[in-house]
């Protein structure tokens, strides 16, 4: 099964070759909701204009992601898009795609990051001394 998605990279400046194996999804809002599945990486599409075989930190692809049997329930709460321009809502839920081997690391810099925001508001990043 493939699923086509939108996605902007924020992989620590890396770019990221395709194909690419990866076996966790998560919520990028409570890294604590998780599931681990393998699934592959298989397509990327530069800024939906033209194809790469890799993802480029910092802009937006179409990435289309292969799963072995089934679509996984993590993907449902993702906006579905139908139209030529988007629909998505503002405040939409977003996901986060790594492998088990860096999910501890991600998830302990999202929740810093999380609390850092609901301490300190807009200005969170000025206290952030986490390199």
């Amino acid at each position: 099964m493939k699923i086509i998605l939108l996605t902007a990279a924020k992989n620590g400046g890396a770019y990221i070759s395709i194909p690419k194996k990866f076996d966790i999804i998560f919520h990028l809002d409570n890294p604590k909701e998780f599931i681990r599945i393998d699934y592959e990486l298989t397509q990327s599409i530069h800024e939906a204009w033209f194809p790469l075989d890799t993802i480029d930190h910092g802009h937006k692809h179409l990435c289309v992601f292969t799963f072995a049997k089934i679509l996984p329930d993590i993907l449902n709460i993702l906006h579905k898009g139908e139209e030529k321009f988007s629909t998505s809502p503002k405040g939409q839920k977003l996901l986060g795609f790594c492998n088990s081997i860096d999910f501890d690391v991600i998830s302990k810099a999202i929740e810093r990051t999380l609390e850092l925001k609901r301490l300190h508001g807009d200005k969170w990043w000025e206290y952030d001394d986490a390199e």
